[in-house]
């Protein structure tokens, strides 16, 4: 395990902690809610008090503390290769028997179950339950679903379509231009979602219909935040991808692109669900930018439920949050079982 998979577990490891590291400099609902004073939390204050040129400063900071991070982690996964030297297929990942760490495992998963998912949905089926029992009138408003969905599948098409290039450019075209656009990609994951959103607000205005206040001006703002979540699942199944097996097909005939499509694109599937699977839930709970950027009248669950929760309408809040998690947990099992179907 630490000689082997370890080492070739290195890529997905690293981009995991960049993005944890990125998202978590660029949060700010759970802050704000703790009253913890961060970047970002410094950032919304200046803006609220129309202190925008101190704000730009703290964002300028937050995008040097951001860089940083990004430059460690392309000097630490650089000039290391992880595809198998054969020429070799796609093969059954191999199940290993914990024996006698089974238990500890169950337990670790059991205790992440629990915190991310039973202790959530516990508690707002008691806010629902309660307000329902003191006389509270909730409805499902099915408007939001349908926005929320029909929103999250534009913006995951669209980062998918933009984060395949992107990838092989960084991974297979190793010029200083790709490189360049795949760090600098990182950094609208890093920068607070209110600040990218506002600056997408003063560019939309100064250009006006029918570019302000559109889907189209939404869905960049989400293709800005979600990119680098698409980035690390497909750049860690590209750098598994042995290069040699393309250029097997370009020696069967096939032109650069057509031997990409039908021998990369299918082994690098699995990556593709991943990243489509994590978009997709990054978009689905958005709330800055779809307040600050969406259309008149465009409501979606998640501001729906910032909407009740602002006014301590906790058990009308408790039902587009139970809907949200229904939903995600609904599109995350089809990705799941489309996976398992690559892997089989």
């Amino acid at each position: 395990i630490y000689k082997i998979i370890i080492p070739q577990l290195k890529p997905a490891i690293f981009s995991g902690i960049l993005l944890i590291s990125l998202y978590t400099l660029s949060d700010f609902g759970a802050v704000s809610l703790l009253r913890f004073k961060t970047f970002t939390w410094a950032i919304f204050l200046e803006y609220e008090t129309g202190g925008s040129h101190s704000a730009a400063i703290l964002s300028v900071g937050l995008f040097i503390i951001a860089m940083k991070l990004i430059i460690l982690e392309s000097l630490v996964n650089r000039n290391f290769r992880y595809h198998n030297i054969k020429s070799v297929g796609q093969k059954t990942p191999l199940i290993l028997k914990l024996k006698k760490f089974k238990l500890l495992g169950l337990l670790l998963c059991l205790i992440v179950f629990s915190f991310s998912l039973l202790v959530p949905i516990s508690v707002l089926s008691f806010w629902l339950i309660r307000g329902i029992y003191y006389g509270e009138i909730v409805s499902v408003d099915y408007l939001p679903i349908f926005n929320s969905v029909y929103i999250s599948m534009l913006t995951t098409v669209t980062v998918i379509l933009f984060a395949i290039p992107l990838s092989f450019l960084a991974i297979r075209h190793k010029s200083i231009l790709g490189q360049a656009l795949e760090r600098l990609s990182f950094i609208g994951f890093a920068l607070p979602t209110i600040s990218v959103s506002l600056g997408l607000v003063y560019i939309g205005a100064r250009i006006g219909s029918p570019i302000y206040q559109s889907t189209f001006m939404l869905i960049t703002g989400c293709l800005i935040l979600c990119l680098p979540v698409a980035l690390g699942p497909i750049k860690s199944r590209l750098l598994q991808i042995n290069p040699n097996l393309e250029d097997a097909g370009k020696t069967l005939g096939y032109s650069n692109l057509m031997s990409t499509f039908r021998i990369t694109i299918p082994i690098l599937r699995p990556g593709l669900i991943m990243s489509s699977s994590l978009v997709f839930f990054v978009t689905m709970k958005e709330l800055p930018a779809v307040l600050f950027l969406s259309p008149l009248n465009f409501p979606t669950l998640s501001t729906r439920i910032w909407s009740y929760t602002s006014e301590a309408f906790f058990a009308k809040a408790a039902v587009p949050s139970l809907i949200l998690i229904f939903c995600s947990s609904i599109i995350f099992a089809i990705f799941l079982y489309k996976s398992k179907l690559d892997f089989s």
